[in-house]
């Protein structure tokens, strides 16, 4: 068997194009049992069902729509970020249901589905496989579904839905039963150290405890889970407000308990105590820091110098931070900052073992709240000690001639809202100059600014001429900032 390229590439056959409803209207929550994923990831379980928003054409009786991996699936807790693509399916005919070819989670280009039928092009020398619906049942046979094989050199196709699980329950068909799924919303920071967490709760969940532990807990397993319900707080309502009593990253593990007490689901999240201990330091003055962690993340982005205030700990020799680094940032989207300031933390306390805390730095460049770290930080957090990890070879950054530089990689950063913010390895240009005597004269953004200025496009091209019109980035003596010019 085999799927014609002409329905690969266009759909453009007579009879065969897929129909496009202008208009939707929303008919309830059904329930969507999963079965396409497992042939591609065996650790995601055949028949797992969760609920659903399911749409019907305002001109097409039987049409349907809705989106399978939402935020509220277990998809998009598996793989770390929600998708918001609709899988179609076409029920105008009861006895021959399918569905219009569905390709999930786009940008990573590896999941597609595409139901064996004449409809979406397939040529096969059996029978087709079509689904059907009874009793408000959308159920389809064993293999009617094929996805394209990404482990094999091949690219071929291979069946899925090989458990005969795959169904749709339209709206008042079927429940989902034994629901103690949880789902949080929060940030990384909040103001007067109480970081607000909001849950949105299966239906069969009876209670909610939680655990706040100083440092990163990654291993979170079924008897941490009972420790939590053990040992756990309480939760009332739907928000619990947590107080971290101290500057870092802590861990959140939240339980949903049966009846029984007993643990059914949990979820982890990082937040962050913040503290500007504005006794203990005092403030070099302004300096250029070279930002790399977001021109690293983001390709569009380039990497660009920012003049920021930077300050030395008054007890602590070679401990430094920069104060919202990211404030004046010309390609930020926003600036949160929670009634207090944010900081990037560098230790040089020894030169030839610089490393960066975990912290979140209050800016958003599209994805949600950022945040930054290291390895040498995210070791030290989980428990291992400055030696063994020196001793493991993990690369540091360094500083020399008052400039603290990292030259090779072990600096990282995430976005709240990109994969619930997991760290992408960035940051290989890091570089900070520590005052010392004075800057050449220029010790604010305004000295820094009455000098003669360069123009960059936003790919980082210098350009020869200030721009008559358009978005450029304008540079003077290190300072850059986004100019747009109609």
């Amino acid at each position: 068997m085999k799927k014609s390229l002409l329905a690969l590439c266009t759909f453009a056959f007579a009879g065969l194009i897929p129909v496009s409803a202008e208009e939707w209207n929303s008919i309830g929550q059904g329930v969507y049992y999963e079965d396409l994923m497992p042939a591609l990831d065996p650790a995601i379980e055949a028949g797992q069902h969760w609920a659903v928003d399911i749409e019907e054409s305002a001109d097409v009786k039987g049409l349907y729509r809705f989106i399978p991996y939402h935020r509220y699936s277990p998809i998009a807790e598996y793989l770390e970020g929600p998708d918001n693509t609709y899988m179609i399916v076409h029920a105008e005919n009861p006895d021959k249901v399918w569905i219009e070819d569905f390709e999930p989670y786009p940008d990573y280009g590896i999941f597609s589905f595409s139901q064996m039928c004449a409809e979406t092009g397939w040529d096969v020398s059996t029978e087709y496989k079509y689904g059907t619906l009874s009793d408000g049942c959308i159920s389809f046979p064993d293999r009617s579904v094929a996805t394209v094989d990404i482990m094999s050199e091949e690219q071929g196709w291979i069946n899925t839905t090989v458990n005969g699980l795959f169904k749709i329950y339209l709206p008042g068909a079927g429940t989902v039963t034994d629901d103690y799924s949880l789902y949080i919303s929060y940030g990384y920071c909040g103001s007067d150290n109480r970081v607000p967490v909001s849950l949105t709760l299966g239906a069969d969940v009876v209670s909610v405890k939680y655990l706040l532990t100083k440092g990163l807990v990654e291993d979170v397993d079924d008897s941490y889970l009972a420790k939590v319900a053990s040992e756990g707080v309480a939760a009332e309502g739907t928000e619990i407000v947590v107080q971290p009593k101290s500057r870092g990253v802590h861990t959140l593990v939240i339980a949903t308990l049966d009846a029984t007490g007993a643990p059914r689901a949990g979820k982890t999240a990082y937040v962050y105590g913040s503290d500007d201990e504005d006794g203990e330091w005092e403030s070099l003055g302004m300096t250029w820091y070279n930002e790399s962690f977001v021109a690293g993340y983001y390709e569009e982005i380039p990497e660009i110098e920012l003049n920021v205030e930077i300050q030395k700990h008054k007890s602590v020799a070679g401990f430094y931070r920069l104060v919202n680094p990211y404030a004046a940032h010309p390609f930020c989207t926003s600036v949160n900052h929670q009634g207090h300031n944010h900081y990037i933390y560098i230790h040089a306390e020894e030169p030839d073992y610089v490393y960066i805390e975990n912290s979140p730095i209050g800016a958003d460049f599209g994805y949600g709240e950022g945040r930054v770290t290291s390895t040498v930080a995210n070791l030290l957090d989980s428990g291992c000690t400055m030696a063994a990890i020196k001793t493991a070879g993990v690369d540091f950054g360094t500083l020399e001639d008052d400039i603290i530089e990292f030259r090779n990689w072990g600096l990282w950063y995430g976005e709240r809202d990109y994969f619930d913010g997991d760290w992408t390895s960035t940051g290989e240009h890091f570089r900070v100059r520590v005052p010392s005597g004075g800057m050449s004269g220029i010790d604010s953004v305004s000295d820094a600014y009455s000098m003669e200025p360069e123009y960059f496009n936003l790919q980082g091209v210098r350009l020869q001429d200030k721009p008559d019109a358009g978005v450029f980035i304008e540079k003077r003596a290190g300072v850059s900032r986004k100019v747009i010019v109609k």
